[in-house]
Order: C-alpha cells, then sequence, then structure tokens
C-alpha cells in the first residue's frame, strides 16, 4: 500500500509538465540561492570562491555530459525519492488536498528535507568508496549540510508551487551543482581537496 502510494506519486510528480511560470520561478530560486549560498559560504570559510575568468576552461562536449550525468544523479534522482515520493501530490491525494494546510505543507516539506541533508552523510561515503575521496569528509561538514539543507528546502517550495511537477526542482539541482562543480572548486573538494577554513 505504502509502495503503491509513493509510486503514484512518482508517476504524477514525472507526468506533470513545467510551465513557463514554473521556469520563471526556477530563475528566481537560483538567483536567490546563489546570492545566500556565496554569502554564507564566504563568511563561513566554506568556500575559496574562484572567479568565473580564473576558472579553468571545460569542453563544451564534457560540460555537456557532466550536466545531463548531475541531471540524472545526483538532481532528479534525489528530487524523485526526497519531493515526488515523500511529499504529497494533489493528483495523487485529492482527498487530501483540501485538508492539507500551510502548516501540514510546512510540516511535509521540513521531514523530507531532514532526510535528504541526513542522506548526504551516507552519500559521502558511498562515493568516497568510488574515488571521490573528499565527499567523505565534505558531506559532514555542517557548512556544506546547511547549504544542502537551503537548496532541499527550495526544491521542496518549488516543487510544492509547481504543483508538483519534479522536472522544475531537478532542473534547478542539477544547474546548482553543475555551477558548484565547474566554477566554485566541487570536483577540488570531492577529490580530496582542503576545504576552506579548516
Amino acid at each position: 500500500m505504502v509502495v503503491q502510494l509513493f509510486l503514484a506519486r512518482l508517476r504524477a510528480g514525472c507526468s506533470a509538465k513545467p510551465t513557463w511560470r514554473d521556469l520563471w520561478c526556477s530563475i528566481i530560486a537560483i538567483v536567490v540561492y546563489a546570492f545566500v549560498t556565496l554569502c554564507f559560504a564566504r563568511r563561513s570559510g566554506l568556500l575559496d570562491v574562484m572567479l568565473v575568468d580564473s576558472a579553468p576552461s571545460i569542453p563544451f562536449a564534457r560540460m555537456l555530459l557532466m550536466s545531463l550525468r548531475t541531471f540524472v544523479a545526483p538532481a532528479l534522482a534525489e528530487e524523485a525519492l526526497w519531493r515526488a515520493m515523500l511529499m504529497p501530490h494533489p493528483r495523487v491525494e485529492r482527498w487530501l488536498s483540501w485538508r492539507l494546510s500551510s502548516w501540514n505543507w510546512g510540516v511535509q516539506i521540513v521531514a523530507s528535507n531532514m532526510c535528504y541533508v541526513i542522506s548526504h552523510v551516507g552519500i559521502g561515503v558511498l562515493l568516497s568508496r568510488f574515488g571521490r575521496s573528499g565527499a567523505a569528509v565534505l558531506f559532514v561538514d555542517w557548512r556544506f549540510l546547511f547549504c544542502a539543507a537551503w537548496l532541499g528546502a527550495l526544491c521542496s517550495a518549488l516543487y510544492y508551487n509547481s504543483g508538483g511537477c519534479v522536472w522544475v526542482p531537478a532542473l534547478v539541482h542539477a544547474t546548482v551543482v553543475v555551477i558548484w562543480l565547474t566554477r566554485f572548486e566541487g570536483e577540488h573538494f570531492l577529490s580530496g581537496g582542503a576545504i576552506g577554513g579548516r
């Protein structure tokens, strides 16, 4: 019964189509996320911010492959699990939707987001076993987990705002991760490079 509910939510989330309004909200969310996260990361010492001009040039084919890979995992995989499957969907739970107050949605977002953040600790250990030695250290750093929690909350809000379209938070999630990997030393950290402020 529970598995059927999760799969029904996932199907509904994947079949929902983003609107132009959703895309505009995504762009605004990326800008807001970038501003808040960069301010936090600079003050906390998490990131030694690389200027775009000083970041190494990445060939187009490699950037495209990285973007596609990042969209599938972690972005779409995590959003499908932590948003689409765990949060109520208005088409699946029509009988619930009128009862779900903003407070109840808030509880759903917080619970889903806590699981999402905690999962990064295990993901870090798993990635370190597959050659990403820095992931085990980075993914338990409270500053990284704060940034992950902020991204998760934003993605949950976008999922809710879009009426349960999983593609909207997945696009934002992937964009943030690709920018972090290519412009803000994400690859360096995952490969075992020193984390700022340590």
